[in-house]
């Protein structure tokens, strides 16, 4: 280490390193206010576990990317690697001459000398040290065309012409981005990198935005609409981050729900916008509901946690990105979308280049709505758990509404806790459907319906946008299974399904009624709907079945999807709905396995060894479920064609679909 002062005097100093990569140093003399410069010369090997600044080998070739979140930038250069310290930052790479190197900001200036490259890049805006990226090697560039700012794909080295599909879905994404905010895209360029080895989805570093490469090289020629949704989700989740927490930051870890929550929200909400055919909403409903699976657990903890130190950061990573995003959901539909969305913009604006805090966010919806919305939300953010939400109807239209913490069956609670929960019901009355809203702020409360009378049913979670479970009388339960086609949306069946199986691990549904219920469903026309039906039989296979029920649980199975091959068929139709084709690979899969069912698992076998002899000859959907159905009756022989297959896999995509597959062979 070298300081000096503004005279360019040398300071003597003395240094020393402590635990959790922390230096410090002492100078010999205390220093006046003014100007320092501070030298630090570093040197660290190449991380090989996907993280720092590492390396890998691909097809013989080496590579150096990063992953700096949480803070691991330590371990590539000297900083105070925590996100309150947003500064501009110069990077400049050294690198072999003919490599490519890629940061946050274009390349102002490169030289070259024996056979060595140095690159120069502009001056980031302020950027934490997480934000940061380096990606080298002889990487591969196709210019993404039509954005706001430059902008490339990079990939390994015979990888780009499988990017078409991203290049052609970010141009849309990043404008309803900029049409959602009111402002443009705050950085200079926009890159997105194919990273071959690394642990995360994606990371939101500000110009330069990794991707885990299986996702990003979705080859447009032969990509499912489950991986098109992927792409397209994954896409709007980082770029929505370049403002919202790349422009705004939060100031320290403990607010790292809210980062992820939002982009979360806000990259589905885009995705549906500009790609409605992927039936977002719906992936919105099953994501909410199946959180609250895992919130009712009595481990579970509030998504915003004080954090003192860098140790557990990431801790309860999964349920922040899914139960915050339906919180945000539920407010969303609380205060309206243009109220919302001013509070977004105006809490942008307040905080542009800064650190913010959840609170900040809650005071500009606050701001916009023009009432407390803080209160409200800290319930759900703050607490940890699901709220049960009890509807008990009366003769002449009163209602008491009730809430208490919602627990798995087995478990107790000291029912302490309160939230405060937009309720909006739907209910009918004679042939008439109607709609209530209300806040639920204490433990119960008693309406009294405008129609003056006793709903024949109540879907007390319209449009299944609340985080919570609920519970009616028994006969509501029926009246709305038996009619669910013509009174319920196909989002609300589905959150009608997901919150039955709640119920029932709750103790507070016999299963037999519960089994009726789901082979109810099976005749439903909607393809998303019997993917949850699938979703329902296959918790009843995990917990229920054994040796000495397979057989009779395998023919409820067959007897419960059958209407669905019948409706929609085990093999693709030309101009199918896209929600039919993401089905039909769990619907083969399940019925040919835990169904038993030999005609569809002799189909699967058939296309898994017709895919092996022509890949062209299969439709990609079908693909990674054939060959694991193959597999779970496979010999040695076919194990070793996969594991081959794997090996010499050219795509990204393929070599997972066989990694997967090969985990389904038996000893």
């Amino acid at each position: 280490m070298i300081l000096t002062d503004a005279a360019n005097d040398t300071i003597g100093t003395s240094w020393k390193t402590e635990h959790k990569g922390l230096t410090t140093m002492t100078t010999e003399r205390p220093l006046s206010p003014g100007k320092y410069l501070l030298v630090i010369e570093f040197t660290n090997d190449f991380n090989t576990r996907a993280v720092s600044l590492y390396r890998v080998v691909d097809d013989g070739l080496g590579y150096l990317f990063t992953q700096f979140e949480d803070n691991d930038a330590r371990g590539a250069f000297p900083c105070w690697d925590e996100p309150e310290f947003k500064i501009p930052f110069k990077m400049i790479l050294t690198v072999p001459e003919r490599h490519i190197a890629v940061s946050n900001t274009p390349v102002q200036e490169e030289t070259v000398s024996e056979g060595w490259k140095r690159v120069e890049f502009e001056e980031t805006k302020p950027l934490p040290t997480y934000l940061l990226a380096i990606a080298t090697g002889p990487l591969e560039a196709y210019e993404i065309s039509g954005l706001s700012v430059p902008g490339k794909v990079y990939t390994v080295k015979g990888h780009a012409k499988l990017t078409a599909l991203a290049r052609a879905m970010t141009p849309p994404i990043l404008n309803a981005l900029e049409n959602y905010f009111g402002r443009p895209y705050p950085y200079k360029k926009l890159d997105l990198i194919a990273v071959p080895e690394f642990w995360a989805g994606a990371m939101e570093n500000a110009g330069a935005v990794t991707f885990r490469e299986p996702i990003l090289t979705a080859d447009s020629a032969t990509a499912t609409i489950s991986q098109r949704r992927r792409l397209a989700a994954v896409i709007a989740h980082e770029l929505s981050h370049m403002w919202f927490g790349d422009l705004v930051t939060m100031e320290w870890w403990d607010d790292l729900w809210l980062n992820e929550s939002f982009a979360s929200w806000m990259g589905d909400k885009i995705t549906n916008e500009v790609f409605p055919e992927f039936d977002m909403p719906i992936r919105v409903v099953r994501s909410s509901e199946g959180v609250m699976s895992a919130d009712a657990r009595k481990t579970t903890s509030p998504i915003h946690q004080k954090t003192q130190d860098d140790d557990n950061l990431l801790q309860n990573i999964g349920i922040i990105y899914s139960k915050g995003q339906a919180v945000l959901e539920m407010f969303e539909k609380w205060l309206g979308e243009e109220t919302f969305q001013r509070g977004v913009r105006d809490y942008l604006k307040a905080h542009e280049w800064g650190n913010a805090t959840a609170d900040d966010f809650f005071s500009a919806l606050s701001g916009a709505a023009g009432r407390d919305v803080t209160g409200p939300l800290s319930t759900f953010i703050l607490q940890p758990g699901v709220p049960l939400v009890t509807i008990a109807p009366e003769e002449d239209g009163r209602i008491t509404i009730s809430q208490q913490r919602f627990a798995n069956y087995g478990v107790s609670y000291e029912d302490t806790l309160r939230w405060q929960i937009p309720i909006t019901m739907k209910y009918g009355i004679g042939d008439k459907t109607f709609t209530y809203s209300l806040l639920l702020t204490g433990a119960d409360t008693t309406i009294t319906l405008p129609e003056g009378k006793r709903p024949a049913w109540i879907l007390p979670n319209a449009g299944m946008s609340g985080y919570y479970r609920w519970h009616v009388p028994a006969m509501m339960l029926v009246k709305m299974a038996k009619d669910a086609p013509k009174l319920l949306t196909p989002a609300e069946r589905v959150g009608f399904l997901s919150n039955l199986s709640g119920l029932f691990h709750a103790g507070l549904l016999h299963g037999a009624g519960y089994l009726a219920v789901i082979h109810q469903f099976g005749q439903d026309p909607n393809p998303d709907v019997i993917s949850s039906v699938i979703g329902l039989l296959g918790g009843v296979h995990e917990v229920f079945v054994s040796d000495a029920n397979r057989a009779q649980f395998a023919a409820f199975v067959r007897q419960t999807l059958q209407p669905a091959v019948d409706r929609f068929g085990l093999q693709p139709q030309a101009g199918e709905p896209g929600a039919v084709s993401s089905l039909r690979p769990s619907l083969l899969g399940f019925i040919a396995d835990e169904g038993a069912d030999s005609a569809a698992l002799h189909l699967a076998t058939q296309l898994a060894r017709t895919y092996l002899k022509d890949p062209r000859a299969v439709d990609p959907s079908l693909v990674g479920t054939c060959l694991s159905l193959a597999a779970i009756h496979g010999d040695k022989a076919l194990f070793d064609t996969y594991v081959e297959r794997f090996e010499n896999a050219p795509t990204p995509v393929e070599r997972s679909r066989f990694l997967s597959a090969l985990g389904y062979f038996h000893d």
